[in-house]
């Protein structure tokens, strides 16, 4: 049979624009689900992959692998490398925690393997608040992995087994595999970076569309679809219904744990749709759409993708660690570079190496510059030059952890050593369990306090008293206090029927904390270590990422072992927004028991749910006469020069200025 020569789907190039946007959006506006633009990606590389190599084997009655994987190795290869250079030349010049990791980072770009280096190497956490700067190229290595691989697996199925229906099936069962297994590793873990980002349980885009194209074989070269008209009409619409729900979704919908993997693998199987209906534009409804996206700027932004997803990423962290700007300031300057270093990349790299070799090039480029170039020839290379020299500089002056991991580091030593010296000093009829994260506080303290509030006394505690002498006069104020009010309730007939609001007892805050419960995230782990030297004996659960969603939980864990102390400090104000429904849930996990501290945050002006959380809870202490707030947030916006390269974490000289604003709010009940 003789096969039709290749020409170009219609769409798929402003299909790769759309995917593209949908990312970028992402990566500049986080907190939303835009990476399904990947799995857009990741389906178009499975229809496009498989139709050539099914294509060649009707045309030729073979394979080339060979040649086919130098084809792959011209189109990718001198965008990614151009690119890492680049960006490894920038990170030396701005510096600091831009230059956190880079020789493996740019051994993974290169390689094709970023994607395991980043399993094994960090946590996705570090990657938000100190993020890497190649991070992008997890997905460029799932993709090269596929095109090393698939190839020999297509071969199999057309040279061997010879069934289009059991290649189809096939390409499904192993789409449902990957998914399943990112079901089966998301499930109970904390990071879900291991299952979205390997190759072995994100594989089912590219398989979708793999199927496509072994079901529609012809539809590369142009052949209608063996459907009737009626449901080519059905595609159309339900084209066009399926990219409005990739975009809208990408951009607008909030992150859940359903993504992983059911909601990428919904967004896979919507492009396949889209996919198509493009395929079948002969219909009225997909016709409007192919000419929509087959427009030439559509066309133009979509050859440029590739270059496009390469650069943003590492603009965007490099102008992180370069300036604080706000994400509107960042679109502005980032989209319009990355779409010129795309276009430069294209017109004057990808494009020549993938039509004329690298040799072909290499040669051109050396004799320009020594024999017959002008200016412009020799100042590109020496422009080229300058970049790779720093690009050496900043691998040979990479740093092992950014500024923000040394501190919460140091943190969590400090409070590891202060739970074993705890651990060794204490009796085992002293031993308290700890609480959620770890109650790093000296073991005996709690029952120390359970015994002097039995003791009763004198409301005279001094500063400088020890905590179990503190925590004994305290217990007796408490009760004096409970009784009282007691009292005055019983005696006040006009309050009969009135709502009353039930107040804690009075304990006086122990000068040593040993009444003080601390919940907090990684600022508060990095803080530790000032917290400890003002409060000896307070008590810190402080745990990398956390949010306040969790905090109801911790709560009613530390209530049930006894562990929760009169005073309670919330840190929670970095990692996600606090709404009236959060607090209310911690509200009532605390009960009526405990006097609490609220702690504002501070980070880059990007991370707006930091201010949303400001302002809440300065509304929450200003309706709640047991709540205080600790406002971190002005002070820390006054000596920025005392925090991390994240701009969120503190230094010692901060970790100081953190927690005595703790201790005035605890001070100030």
């Amino acid at each position: 049979m003789q096969v039709k020569q290749h020409q170009r789907v219609r769409g798929l190039d402003g299909l790769r624009a759309i995917a593209a946007f949908i990312v970028l959006v992402f990566h500049i506006w986080p907190g939303g689900i835009g990476y399904i633009g990947v799995d857009v990606f990741f389906v178009l590389s499975g229809f496009l992959i498989t139709s050539l190599l099914t294509r060649e084997y009707r045309r030729e009655g073979r394979i080339d692998l060979p040649h086919f994987w130098r084809k792959r190795i011209r189109r990718l290869t001198p965008a990614v490398t151009v690119a890492t250079i680049g960006t490894l030349a920038l990170a030396r010049i701005v510096g600091g925690d831009a230059l956190v990791q880079l020789p493996w980072q740019a051994f993974g770009a290169v390689t094709g393997t970023y994607n395991w280096f980043q399993v094994a190497n960090g946590s996705s956490y570090f990657e938000s608040q100190s993020p890497r700067l190649l991070t992008n190229m997890w997905s460029l290595a799932v993709e090269q992995q596929f095109y090393l691989l698939w190839p020999l697996v297509v071969l199999a199925l057309v040279a061997l087994v010879g069934s289009r229906r059991i290649a189809v099936w096939t390409c499904l069962g192993i789409a449902a595999a990957s998914a399943i297994w990112q079901q089966v590793l998301v499930s109970g873990a904390d990071d879900v970076t291991r299952a979205y980002v390997g190759t072995d349980s994100h594989a089912f885009g590219l398989m979708i569309g793999a199927a496509i194209a072994f079901t529609l074989p012809e539809a590369i070269n142009g052949a209608p679809l063996p459907v009737g008209r009626q449901t080519k009409k059905y595609l159309g619409i339900g084209s066009w219904v399926c990219l409005a729900a990739l975009v809208l979704a990408g951009v607008f919908a909030p992150e859940t744990r359903f993504m992983y993997p059911w909601g990428s693998l919904l967004a896979c199987l919507a492009s396949a749709v889209v996919i198509l209906g493009l395929l079948g534009g002969r219909a009225a409804a997909a016709h409007r759409l192919v000419n929509l996206l087959d427009k030439p700027v559509m066309v133009w932004l979509g050859e440029r993708s590739y270059g496009i997803y390469l650069w943003h990423w590492p603009l965007i962290v490099l102008g992180f660690y370069a300036f604080n700007l706000r994400n509107w300031t960042v679109a502005i300057i980032v989209i319009p570079l990355s779409i010129l270093l795309a276009h430069l990349s294209f017109k004057y790299v990808e494009t020549p190496v993938r039509k004329h070799g690298f040799r072909a090039c290499a040669r051109s480029f050396v004799h320009g510059w020594l024999v017959s170039g002008g200016w412009q020839e020799r100042a590109t290379a020496a422009l080229t030059a300058v970049a790779v020299v720093l690009a050496g500089w900043a691998l040979a002056t990479s740093q092992p952890q950014s500024s923000a991991e040394e501190y919460v580091t140091a943190g969590q030593k400090s409070l590891e050593n202060r739970a074993g010296k705890g651990a060794a000093s204490a009796s085992p009829d002293d031993e308290t369990p700890s609480g959620a994260g770890g109650d790093e506080h000296d073991a005996g303290s709690d029952k120390q306090a359970a015994d002097s509030q039995a003791s009763g006394g004198d409301n005279s505690a001094a500063a400088g008293k020890t905590g179990a002498d503190a925590d004994t006069k305290q217990a007796g104020a408490g009760a004096d206090s409970a009784a009282g009010a007691g009292a005055n309730q019983a005696n006040d007939p006009a309050g009969a029927g009135k709502p009353q609001v039930t107040e804690p007892p009075f304990v006086p805050l122990a000068a040593d904390g040993s009444n003080v419960t601390v919940i907090g995230d990684s600022v508060t782990v990095a803080a530790s270590p000032a917290l400890q030297e003002r409060m000896p004996n307070i008590a810190v659960d402080g745990e990398v990422s956390r949010s306040i969603k969790p905090a109801p939980g911790i709560i009613s864990s530390m209530k049930q072992q006894g562990t929760l102390r009169p005073y309670v400090v919330l840190a929670l104000a970095t990692n996600g927004s606090v709404s009236d429904a959060d607090w209310a849930a911690v509200k009532q996990a605390l009960g009526e028991d405990h006097r609490i501290v609220l702690v504002t945050g501070y980070g880059p002006a990007n991370k707006t749910w930091i201010r949303e959380a400001a302002e809440k809870i300065r509304e929450i202490a200003a309706t709640d006469p047991h709540v205080r707030v600790a406002d971190w947030e002005p002070i820390a916006a006054a000596h920025e020069e005392h925090l991390a390269g994240d701009r969120v974490h503190p230094d010692p000289t901060a970790a100081g200025l953190y927690a005595d604003e703790i201790l005035r709010a605890l001070q100030s009940f």
